[in-house]
């Protein structure tokens, strides 16, 4: 941004870590002077700072770079709660019009970009699964709305019976050994003798 050396950011803000409203008058008009006005849509072409993904532009203000559309926001509307996004009602994203821009979650701006014919949908594209096996309507079933392979899920469940069978035995069997450690013992001692009774007559 074009803001002159003798100006320190700091004093655009008060105690509260505010931005001051004289501040903000200032920091307008810096904005302004690199916006380029649309009149057919009314936008306010910001042709300033860095060009980010998607359009988007940023700029560097505080040491740190911030997308200019939502410093705009701040400056003509207000602070942004924490997790919340800026949308732009006329789908320009170099656009810092303030009349164009609004408050939404997450969800609404994923909202407008089916709406618009913006979003590309990389998993419906997919005509198989990782492991090879073809999505037809037989071997596809949906979960949270989304799909998932049946002869994955099959191979995965008999995967999991499998280990669990082990496990039970497994489990079932320490716990007869330590109810029944005498005659392990016995057993133990009685095979002991036998392996040194073979290894006698063998020599």
């Amino acid at each position: 941004m074009r803001i002159p050396e003798w100006y320190s950011p700091r004093s655009f803000y008060n105690g509260d870590g505010e931005l001051r409203e004289s501040g903000k008058v200032f920091l307008r008009e810096v904005l302004q002077e690199q916006t380029e006005y649309e009149p057919e849509k009314g936008c306010w072409i910001f042709s300033g700072g860095y060009i980010a993904g998607g359009g988007y532009h940023q700029l560097v203000w505080m040491g740190q770079r911030v997308q200019a559309h939502r410093f705009a926001y701040e400056l003509w509307r207000g602070s942004i709660p924490i997790g919340m996004f800026i949308l732009h009602s006329c789908d320009v994203p170099a656009c810092i019009n303030p009349d164009h821009l609004r408050i939404g979650t997450q969800r609404d701006n994923m909202r407008d970009k089916v709406g618009r014919g913006r979003h590309v949908n990389t998993q419906a594209d997919k005509t198989h699964c990782p492991q090879g096996h073809e999505y037809t309507p037989e071997n596809v079933y949906l979960f949270e709305n989304r799909r998932y392979c049946r002869a994955c899920h099959q191979v995965y469940s008999r995967r999991y019976a499998k280990t669990r069978d082990q496990d039970v035995k497994r489990r079932k069997l320490k716990e007869w050994r330590a109810n029944n450690r005498e005659h392990v013992n016995a057993q133990a001692r009685v095979y002991q003798q036998a392996c040194r009774t073979r290894k006698r007559l063998a020599s």
